[in-house]
């Protein structure tokens, strides 16, 4: 039987039963979080801030052993109310003298947030830097690694390439909401803000301010401050709620781009066949613009497929393409099958429009193109003769 390869799952979970699995184990661990308003509102967060490899290495591992077992769980039986969220709000602190990075955080539901003081855990010397050859410990590289975990952020990217290059740590599954901003704004003609505070405010809520780094008080190399805990926080907790509020907020679509696909045309008529042809220019202008702005292998391990796909899916029968379309294209609220994310970003809202072949098309490129077997023609068209036979 063939394996399963496919697009993850996107789900935002259930904050509080994250910290209710994370906190106990942590504090079995001899790791004790501590509990602070945030930018957010609500109950405020768990925090759990570490400064040894050892702490950092635990800490770490038991979020990669929760995450792992309920969404191995979800994936074989569908939703529940307490898988964990597969996206993580990534955000990095620098040494203002130096500009390596310090301090990581990572917030992996709106209530929990960890904080890996990396100067402490990996001895850095503000002269010299880390020492030579110093890597991240292994369950933080296993994070960075995950291919079914998002890591996002507003100019995430640079984040990690500034971690790779200090601790030569591979990631996979990268969103940056700053240049999916900058790829909406060009595509729809749309005036999103550009910065974490700016997309926050215009996303979620509009009646607080992110504060800026001076108002830490912290160089990042001491211990932290109440005040820059909370910045801290606050930063990685806004990267999460960002990208959430792009994959549901109706802002996001491009009705002006796709306004010409929203009618409903009988995939028998020449119109449709015209609508094939027509995404093809669709692809052309945006497809390949916006996976190069805003989809960022960092490792470089995952192959593009997408003009292997695109060999395959020209060679099926009409009827064949439309009936591929229509299983790949389905989603629910909480699970969207969204392979290549930054897409779905771009055309997935609550209030979507009609199904039309061509808007289907496009996000059934979107879903599967760069989550299939690094294999060629024939693991794609092995691949796309899976999804048929599981819908059969």
């Amino acid at each position: 039987m063939m394996a399963q390869v496919g697009p993850p799952m996107l789900c935002f979970g259930a904050a509080e039963r994250v910290a209710t699995q994370l906190v106990p184990r942590l504090k079995n661990a001899g790791i004790d979080c501590i509990n602070i308003p945030t930018v957010m509102g609500g109950l405020g967060v768990h925090i759990a801030i570490l400064n040894t490899a050892i702490e950092a290495n635990t800490a770490a591992t038991i979020y990669m052993e929760e995450f792992n077992f309920k969404f191995e769980h979800a994936k074989q039986n569908g939703p529940a109310s307490d898988v964990f969220p597969n996206i993580a709000g990534v955000d990095c602190e620098f040494c203002t003298r130096t500009q390596i990075p310090v301090l990581l955080q990572i917030c992996v539901a709106l209530n929990f947030v960890f904080l890996f003081r990396l100067n402490a855990i990996h001895n850095y010397d503000v002269v010299t830097g880390y020492p030579s050859g110093t890597r991240l410990v292994p369950a933080l590289v296993q994070f960075f690694q995950s291919r079914e975990i998002i890591k996002t952020g507003v100019a995430v990217i640079e984040d990690i390439q500034k971690l790779k290059t200090t601790f030569r740590v591979q990631a996979n599954n990268v969103v940056d909401t700053y240049r999916a901003a900058l790829a909406i704004n060009k595509a729809t003609g749309q005036n999103f803000p550009l910065s974490l505070a700016g997309l926050l405010t215009y996303l979620v809520r509009g009646d607080f301010q992110l504060k800026g780094k001076k108002a830490s008080g912290n160089t990042w190399t001491a211990p932290l401050t109440p005040k820059a805990t909370k910045y801290a926080v606050n930063d990685a907790i806004a990267s999460f709620e960002v990208f959430r509020a792009m994959i549901e907020h109706a802002k996001v679509l491009p009705k002006r781009l796709f306004l010409e696909f929203f009618t409903p045309i009988n995939e028998s008529t020449p119109e449709w066949i015209a609508s094939l042809q027509e995404i093809n220019r669709v692809q052309d202008l945006v497809i390949h613009d916006i996976r190069d702005k805003i989809y960022s292998n960092v490792a470089g391990t995952v192959t593009d497929n997408l003009e292997t796909f695109l060999t395959v899916f020209d060679k099926l029968s009409l009827e064949r393409k439309f009936a591929l379309l229509q299983i790949v294209s389905g989603f629910e609220s909480d699970f969207i099958r969204a392979g290549a994310v930054p897409i779905i970003l771009i055309i997935a809202s609550r209030n979507n429009p009609p199904i039309t072949p061509a808007y289907v098309r496009f996000l059934a490129l979107s879903t599967i193109y760069l989550y299939v077997p690094n294999g060629g023609e024939t693991a794609m068209q092995a691949y796309i003769d899976g999804i048929f036979s599981r819908h059969q």
